[in-house]
């Protein structure tokens, strides 16, 4: 029996043999990598680069949906004008914060905004309910994640709403027109009982401010995350139980590092004031410490995160 080589089950301008046997993509899927621009129009935009690997990392650009690997979607920079192949030509990068309401359920949390590798980050909790408890988060996708409030293991583990402010970036280190450098990471950590050093992925001219927020749920057992010595290579990291523990399961971490400068960058948000700090005090338990702003907020309510 001979097979009609000229076929194209997924319309793609390609014919499902030429996808098999000479490009490597998908016959049954118009976009094989997903990154918003259809295999055939890949294989016109890119031409003799198609199979070039621009950014090292073992995918040829037409299988690869971010090709400069800046943290971008090759669908995403064709469409506004930029180039998939420049690392240094892209969009303002995908950045979104907001709050929402939780209690001791899962709730699931959309993104407005399109990301492919999201690093999510929120804190900290409102003071509706006495009972200490520290904010979980897992699940995390291109879409959303999954959040909800833990109250140490002591206590019955029913709370009241909070109210939490989140920060989502996408995954990578970035260097604004001004020179001002931006990252988004994660790592893996299963230290309690000591901390351990984390490295940033480029070095910073000041030390930057952190976040940071456990952001898988492999054990029951509420946890949260410890930072300190902060300098402009990296960080020392533990998680905290209420109870010391010499042992457990890995848990992702995601952090964010001067993030709220970017805001300042962005367009959408260039023209609301974002104050941001570092504070030194020493806390006694359920003590309430004031913060004051270091400019007037013309919001009617800030987004605040620690």
């Amino acid at each position: 029996m001979l097979l009609n080589i000229d076929i194209c089950t997924d319309e793609d301008g390609l014919t499902d043999d030429d996808e098999i046997n000479i490009y490597g993509t998908n016959p049954n899927d118009p976009d094989t990598d997903g990154d918003g621009i259809n295999d055939g129009d890949e294989v016109e935009f890119w031409g003799y680069d198609w199979d070039m690997d621009f950014d090292n990392d073992g995918i040829i650009n037409i299988l690869d949906p971010d090709s400069d690997n800046d943290g971008f979607s090759d669908g995403a920079e064709k469409a506004e004008g930029f180039d998939p192949g420049d690392p240094n030509s892209n969009p303002a990068f995908p950045l979104e914060i907001g709050e929402v309401s939780v209690d001791h359920n899962w709730k699931r949390v959309e993104f407005n905004d399109t990301f492919i590798d999201p690093v999510v980050v929120a804190n900290p909790l409102s003071y509706n309910g006495g009972d200490p408890a520290v904010l979980r988060i897992r699940n995390v996708e291109s879409t959303g994640f999954d959040i909800r409030v833990q109250e140490w293991n002591y206590l019955d583990g029913t709370h009241t709403t909070e109210n939490v402010s989140y920060i989502v970036m996408e995954l990578g280190s970035y260097i604004l027109e001004d020179g001002t450098k931006v990252e988004a990471g994660r790592f893996d950590a299963d230290a309690t009982g000591s901390f351990g050093w984390v490295d940033f992925s480029q070095t910073f001219n000041q030390v930057p401010v952190v976040t940071s927020t456990v952001s898988s749920f492999n054990e029951e057992d509420a946890v949260c995350s410890r930072l300190k010595n902060i300098d402009t290579t990296g960080f020392d990291f533990c998680m905290h139980w209420k109870h010391t523990l010499t042992h457990c399961l890995i848990f992702g971490v995601h952090y964010i590092l001067t993030a709220i400068m970017a805001f300042l960058k962005e367009k959408r948000y260039r023209n609301l004031p974002f104050p941001y700090g570092t504070l030194l005090c020493s806390l006694l338990y359920y003590l309430i410490f004031r913060i004051i702003f270091s400019s007037k907020m013309h919001l009617k309510k800030p987004w605040f995160l620690s």
